[in-house]
């Protein structure tokens, strides 16, 4: 017999704490681990973007947004992303695969202050990879 647990979290984020559409123009781009899916995820931990690294991003004032990679893959949320700042169609470049699932949120991609670049390098290490925006 197969048991199997299931859980839901409900939460509320303010309107004033939400950070969508808050990206300036000149801002930089880049993807924090990389998008696994299935026996990638147990065979690559090493790419995995921890939670606590997530969270840290999160609380930093350079970091404009972050947007988990899900299963439709990086270019889908560089587009949502672009979309929620006024910037539809604009075309992106980056070392990984554009299209490949992040199925269990294995990536996030950032957007963040240009002048901050060294910085999130240094903390993200080998995790870092750069998106690159047309303008």
């Amino acid at each position: 017999m197969s048991r199997r647990l299931a859980w839901m979290a409900v939460g509320t984020v303010a309107a004033e704490r939400k950070r969508i559409g808050v990206t300036p123009e000149g801002a930089k781009f880049a993807v924090i681990g990389r998008p696994l899916v299935g026996p990638a995820v147990l065979a690559h931990p090493q790419w995995i973007a921890p939670l606590s690294l997530f969270v840290e991003l999160l609380a930093s004032p350079s970091v404009y947004e972050l947007v988990p990679i899900g299963s439709k893959g990086i270019y889908y949320e560089w587009m949502q992303l672009s979309a929620a700042n006024g910037r539809q169609g604009r075309a992106c470049a980056c070392p990984l695969p554009l299209f490949a699932s992040g199925g269990p949120a294995t990536s996030f991609l950032i957007s963040y202050d240009r002048a901050a670049e060294g910085a999130l390098r240094k903390r993200a290490g080998h995790l870092f990879f750069s998106l690159f925006a047309e303008r």
